[in-house]
Formats: structure tokens, C-alpha cells, sequence
């Protein structure tokens, strides 16, 4: 029994490491797909000409309202980037 603890304690241990390697994959994956998505966002706009100016993509993504979409508690940015709200606080963000 006690040649047991020792493989149980290093199990956990492992099993802990691979959870927390894959919430972080997962996190990563999110926050790649919500840059991903405000980088066609932003191509999208500049290709209408409706925002002008309309900052680099850099500076864009330094928006309040792009920071949020950027957040890991965001899900389904490209779906958030369609809403209307988004655009009025885009524009707000923006006219500053």
C-alpha cells in the first residue's frame, strides 16, 4: 500500500499538468481565433471606406471594444464582431 502513494501523488501531479496544458492550448486557441477575426474585421472595413480614418491593425486592436472581443471569457469573436452594438462602440472608439 505504501509503494502506492508515491505513483498516486506523481499521477495527479501529471494529470494536473496535462489539464492545465490543455486550458491553456485552449485559451490560446481562442485568443489567436479573436485576432484572427478583428484582422479580417479591420480588412473588411478598410476595404468599405466606411470608418475614416480607420487606425492600422495594431492600433485597432489596442480599442476598448477590440480588447473585450480579445478576452478569454469572449466566445465566437467573428459572431460578436457582426452585432450591431459592436459597430456603434466601434465608432465611438474610434472618434475619440
Amino acid at each position: 500500500m505504501t509503494a502506492y502513494l508515491p505513483v498516486k501523488e506523481r499521477t495527479r501531479a501529471e494529470i494536473k499538468q496535462f489539464e492545465d496544458r490543455r486550458l491553456r492550448r485552449q485559451r490560446e486557441a481562442t485568443y489567436r481565433s479573436a485576432r484572427e477575426a478583428i484582422a479580417k474585421y479591420h480588412h473588411k472595413l478598410k476595404g468599405l471606406g466606411t470608418h475614416d480614418p480607420l487606425p492600422p491593425l495594431e492600433a485597432f486592436r489596442q480599442l476598448d471594444v477590440m480588447k473585450a472581443i480579445q478576452s478569454p471569457e469572449t466566445q465566437d469573436a467573428e459572431a460578436q464582431l457582426k452585432d450591431r452594438v459592436i459597430g456603434d462602440l466601434l465608432k465611438m472608439n474610434i472618434s475619440r
